[in-house]
Parts: structure tokens; sequence; C-alpha cells
């Protein structure tokens, strides 16, 4: 029986020190922890890749905002000049009206008075 403890122990011994299945399984276990940490790794590099496309694509749409906003900008300052310009013609045009106007009563002002002479005229002809 002595022999047979000998016999197990020894092979037990040998398995564990010697290789076998300790070695087998720690071993294994390691290219489990390497291939799960190189898979997160994959992950993590993937989520990067995407977070620089979004980016690039965000700068993307930012210049192109820019760009028209700045077309608007150009846009307006002409609109505004031209509104300007719009806007001294029919000033003009009101004063030159006024000024018609002024004329206008000035000259029926006179008629009236010229009618009137010639009124009188005729009364002291008759």
């Amino acid at each position: 029986m002595v022999i047979n403890l000998y016999e197990i122990f020894s092979t037990a011994l040998t398995l564990f020190l010697g290789g076998g299945w300790f070695v087998y399984y720690k071993a294994n276990k390691r290219i489990k922890e390497g291939e799960a940490t190189q898979s997160e790794a994959s992950g993590w590099a993937k989520q990067q890749q995407v977070y620089q496309t979004t980016i690039e694509d965000q700068q993307k749409f930012y210049e192109h905002l820019k760009a028209d906003f700045n077309v608007v900008v150009e846009e307006n300052s002409k609109l505004r000049q031209e509104n300007n310009e719009l806007r001294e013609k029919v000033n003009g045009l009101e004063k030159q009206m006024l000024d018609m106007k002024r004329e206008i009563s000035r000259l029926g002002r006179k008629l009236e008075a010229l009618s009137k002479e010639e009124k009188e005229q005729r009364k002291q002809q008759a």
C-alpha cells in the first residue's frame, strides 16, 4: 500500500510540477487573457477611429457652414449698400417732390394774383 500511495503521490506531483495539466491550464488562461486584452484594445482602436471620423466630419461641416456664413455676410453687406443707395434716391426724389410742390404753390399764388389783377383791369376798362 505504501508503494501505491507513493506512485499516486509521484504521479500527481509530476503532473503539477512537471508541466502537465497545471502548466496547460495556466498557459491557456494567459492566452485567453491576452486575447481578451487584444480584443479590448481592438475595440478601443475602432472606437477611436469612429471618433476621428466624427471629428473630421464635424470639421468639414464647420468649414462648409463658415463658408456659407461668409457668403451670407457678403450678401447682407451688398443688400445694405443697395438699400442705402435706394434710400438716398428716395430721399432725393422726396426732396424734389417737396420743391415741386412749393414751386406749384408759389406759381398758384402768382396765378391767383395775376387773375385778380386781370379782373381788376377788366373792371376798370368796363
